[in-house]
């Protein structure tokens, strides 16, 4: 905890006090785009095949898009927290969806794995850290949340961006495999989390994985949908 403090705060050494959406000066976030994401959405993904849906703080585009890009494309690890505060409304919600019996015990954050390329291209592994700060966001209201890596991926995978929805499902089939952490699963009320989903391929074959190694299904929560895919989320607005 002290080195994610110390790192938070030598942040303005590294990366600009400039907002990455609109380019305020003054801090990573403005305060207009800070407005981002609002409540979240259940939001149902196209096919019969589970998860049926996702739960997500806002649509993908505008200021949501701009942030995600500049997070993922452009180096922008400051983002990291602010694009938590989404990502921790997604789990809020699908926590809340199904009443205090299933909110009690622990709850296991599962990040979809990331590939080597992109943590070597990016410096880090940012989907474990969105999650690791959204644990940290859900502990700070008195849920007992962890982050569990129970997947990894088994064999190379091309990136997604530009692949349509069969692309997607060819890419990922068979990727992915349990970690021996997937084990301790059982007890814990399990969510998949991923910041963007865009057709549910990566979601999907997720959850297949965790099924095969004898868990439930567990729900998905991101930070934002596709347009495209999904919609406008009902409440959202895209700046």
């Amino acid at each position: 905890m002290a080195l994610v403090s110390l790192a938070e705060a030598l942040s303005g050494l590294v990366w600009p006090a400039v907002c990455a959406a609109c380019g305020t000066p003054g801090a990573a976030v403005c305060t207009a785009c800070a407005r981002w994401y609002g409540e979240a959405r259940w939001c149902p993904l196209p096919g019969s095949a589970r998860p049926a849906g996702v739960w997500a703080a806002c649509a993908y585009g505008g200021t949501a898009g701009r942030l995600v890009s500049a997070w993922k494309e452009h180096g922008r690890l400051d983002l990291t927290p602010h694009l938590a505060a989404g990502l921790t409304a997604s789990v809020s919600a699908a926590l809340r969806a199904t009443g205090p019996p299933r909110c009690a015990g622990r709850v296991a954050l599962v990040p979809v794995p990331t590939s080597r390329a992109a943590r070597r291209r990016r410096g880090a592994d940012l989907t474990a850290d969105l999650a690791g700060r959204t644990a940290r966001n859900l502990r700070g209201q008195g849920i007992e949340a962890v982050v569990v890596p129970a997947l990894r991926l088994a064999r190379a995978v091309q990136d997604q961006a530009g692949l349509g929805a069969e692309q997607r499902r060819e890419n990922l089939a068979g990727a992915m495999r349990e970690t021996a952490a997937a084990g301790g699963l059982a007890a814990a009320r399990v969510l998949l989390v991923d910041d963007v989903v865009t057709t549910g391929a990566t979601v999907r074959e997720a959850t297949k994985v965790l099924v095969r190694a004898g868990l439930q299904a567990p729900e998905a929560c991101c930070l934002s949908v596709t347009l495209r895919r999904h919609g406008v989320l009902p409440g959202v607005v895209l700046h």
